[in-house]
């Protein structure tokens, strides 16, 4: 089993702004986002998802979206930790090692309060 490059997956799934922009007119749609989510897994996986049956590809669909949905949840907790409550001391824990590829979803998280 190939090994998520979370990197990359984080720059495939910002090209496509239907699995993570909410603001996106095609947000709502479902089928969109499976299409989406189906060429981000079979770009990670490569020569892995052309030799692999066509029944087992949803395991790699879905596994890909759980290390999305664990990176997106890491930042978002960072996020919050970092805005704090005021006369709380400096951040005593190492950042998250995709913080910086993950900043374009700020907007998006900002938009919940």
């Amino acid at each position: 089993m190939v090994r998520i490059d979370v990197k990359q997956l984080i720059s495939l799934v910002q090209e496509r702004p239907v699995l993570w922009d909410s603001r996106c007119d095609t947000y709502p749609n479902r089928e969109q986002k499976d299409c989406a989510w189906l060429e981000v897994a079979q770009t990670l996986y490569g020569s892995e998802w052309e030799a692999c049956p066509k029944s087992k590809r949803g395991g790699f669909v879905n596994k890909v979206k759980t290390r999305w949905q664990s990176s997106r949840d890491q930042y978002r907790r960072e996020q919050i930790l970092l805005k704090g409550r005021s006369g709380d001391g400096a951040l005593k824990k190492k950042p998250y090692l995709y913080t910086d590829n993950l900043r374009f979803l700020a907007p998006i998280l900002e938009l919940r309060k």
